[in-house]
């Protein structure tokens, strides 16, 4: 009974704390700094673990992006061109005829051979690539585009050497990567990468244009069984059917690429507040050192599990306020933390005059 009041006091006293961190078995120091970083870590581990591929797309305005997209499926089954998930010896990648690629996008606008969309005022608000190259060589390849460079050779793209402001897709053989901006605006607004290893094997990018909309089956946007008194609103059914297909693949394509990043992001904030813990006991430690200063007797053990002890109601407070201001969620307990242990330094651990 004593160690649970004890331990509810210092939830919110300092000097609970110092006492549990000096008087209470080790054990007890343990469990407060494992669960301090659990739930020090939870507001981003979550956060990451909730970021959809389609996030890509969720943005108020699209800039012509709904628009595109769908004519660029149409595009697909107009030109007979399939994009399918295969897998060999070394995994998955996406399987392209690439001389019917090139030969079908060798127009004046496809300098890159490239897809290109045209806005209603003839210009390009929205191009697609496809390369077969892979790793580094991909990698190059991408940054180029994203720079609004030649994507082989790194040669600006026009002779003024703008940066980029078209929104665009790269299928790579093992990834694809892509931006969307606003017209004129070089700054992108969203983004989405990811490998094609959450797809279904002999997935077809192509079939992404047929959508099922009734007992109907419509194939392009252009589908001739529009015609008639529902066809405008079927149409736009059938529009927005695509874009929740392609949304959907977005999100198994981002799926790999989301558990890496929830990870590393994971793991590196744990080791950040697990340093920052030992760092604040350090810190007890070393401001308890002078000659005069009664709480020298405290040892380098002691103060690291008042510090234990102490890092428990910060964590708490993280948690909640991690899950309120996700922005900030990688800071809070390090300021909460960083508080608490100067606030006990200056009240509870200053020498009496």
């Amino acid at each position: 009974m004593k160690n649970f009041k004890l331990i509810m006091k210092s939830l919110i006293n300092n000097d609970a704390c110092i006492e549990g961190g000096r008087t209470k078995k080790w054990y007890f120091a343990i469990v407060f700094v494992f669960l301090a970083l659990v739930l020090s870590i939870l507001p981003i581990m979550v956060t990451s673990l909730q970021a959809q591929g389609s996030d890509f797309t969720s943005l108020n305005y699209l800039y012509n992006y709904d628009n595109a997209i769908v004519a660029f499926s149409d595009h697909l089954v107009d030109s007979d061109i399939s994009m399918v998930v295969s897998e060999d010896g070394n995994g998955r990648f996406l399987s392209v005829d690439q001389t019917k690629w090139e030969t079908t996008h060798s127009g004046e606008n496809n300098a890159f051979k490239q897809y290109v969309h045209l806005n209603n005022e003839g210009k390009i608000d929205f191009e697609v690539y496809y390369t077969n190259l892979v790793d580094d060589d991909f990698i190059g390849y991408y940054t180029n585009v994203s720079q609004n460079k030649n994507p082989l050779d790194g040669t600006p793209r026009d002779e003024e050497g703008t940066a980029r402001s078209i929104s665009y897709l790269i299928f790579g053989r093992q990834r694809m990567v892509g931006q969307l901006f606003q017209p004129g605006n070089t700054t992108a607004l969203s983004g989405v990468s990811g490998d094609y290893l959450n797809l279904n094997l002999g997935f077809d990018f192509k079939s992404l244009a047929t959508a099922v909309i009734g007992d109907a089956t419509y194939v392009t946007s252009h589908d001739a069984q529009f015609i008639g008194e529902e066809g405008a609103l079927k149409a736009e059914q059938y529009r927005k059917a695509v874009i929740e297909k392609w949304d959907s693949t977005y999100d198994d394509i981002y799926y790999n690429t989301k558990m890496i990043t929830a990870r590393d992001s994971t793991l590196i904030m744990l080791g950040v507040d697990a340093l920052l813990i030992f760092f604040m006991g350090l810190m007890i430690f070393i401001l308890t050192r002078g000659k005069r200063n009664p709480f020298r007797i405290y040892t380098f053990w002691e103060t690291q599990k008042i510090a234990y002890w102490a890092s428990f109601t910060p964590s708490l407070l993280a948690l909640i306020l991690g899950f309120i201001f996700t922005e900030y969620a990688v800071m809070i307990f390090v300021m909460l933390i960083g508080i608490r242990i100067m606030w006990m330094s200056k009240k509870s651990l200053k020498p009496a005059m």
